[in-house]
């Protein structure tokens, strides 16, 4: 067995008393967790769909799935995974206490600069 895949019981293997329906869910739930995924995704800025897409084709192509369709991969689990390393990275990289930031509004102001003409230098002022 891997070691990403976890298994976990449902609600309804614990309660005996539920009647059992034909829609029931199944007892056992494969949750694999594509984390590499998932970073890759959000570094090249990939839709959560089409990663579900390609990474179910990918399982699809390797042989993980293929009557068994509990292995195919959800887009709502891939945005999870995808808020986990996001949230793991920023606690791992977080900036230093005194960040220096420089901020511009954009206006063109007087600037003062000196000008060099026939040995001499003036003092101007102008816009950039």
């Amino acid at each position: 067995m891997n070691t990403n895949t976890v298994l976990l019981k449902t609600e309804y293997e614990e309660d005996e008393s539920k009647p059992s329906t034909s829609t029931e869910k199944p007892q056992w739930q494969m949750r694999i967790q594509l984390r590499a995924t998932a970073l890759n995704s959000y570094r090249f800025g990939v839709s959560d769909r089409a990663t579900a897409v390609i990474a179910s084709s990918v399982l699809r192509d390797v042989g993980i799935i293929d009557t068994d369709s509990s292995h195919v991969v959800d887009k709502c689990k891939r945005r999870r995974d995808k808020s986990s390393v996001r949230t793991d990275l920023k606690s791992k990289f977080t900036p230093p206490e005194e960040s220096l930031g420089l901020f511009f509004d954009g206006r063109k102001e007087d600037t003062s600069f000196v000008e060099n003409l026939n040995a001499k230098q003036f003092r101007r002022n102008g816009k950039e």
